[in-house]
């Protein structure tokens, strides 16, 4: 697991049957990252339509609408997504881009 503070961690995490190691080389999640913060929603609070814009030429293979509960109440393969039918509320979009995983908080109007 990768942590700021490794000897804190260590020290004061509950790892009881030693399944974690804490390290602080975080350098793949920051590639991973670095990759992947291009990926914008907007608009965001959304009415109607939410848009999906992706840089670097990187390719959507689906989004999930999901609510606080954790439902899933849209799936979609595009990059527009009509989403008036939901009521107000928070919702998370849950995009799969390029074998990775990425959730962005949204706001319904």
């Amino acid at each position: 697991m990768n942590v700021d503070n490794e000897v804190y961690s260590t020290a004061n995490w509950d790892n009881d049957n030693n399944s974690f190691i804490f390290s602080e080389d975080c350098e793949l999640i920051n590639t991973i990252n670095n990759k992947l913060s291009n990926v914008n929603i907007y608009p965001n609070p959304v009415v109607h339509t939410l848009y999906i814009d992706i840089e670097n030429k990187q390719q959507l293979q689906d989004v999930s609408i999901i609510n606080m509960e954790g439902k899933e109440l849209l799936i979609s393969t595009e990059n527009e997504i009509d989403l008036s039918s939901l009521s107000s509320g928070i919702y998370f979009a849950v995009m799969n881009i390029n074998q990775n995983k990425i959730v962005k908080k949204i706001l319904k109007h």
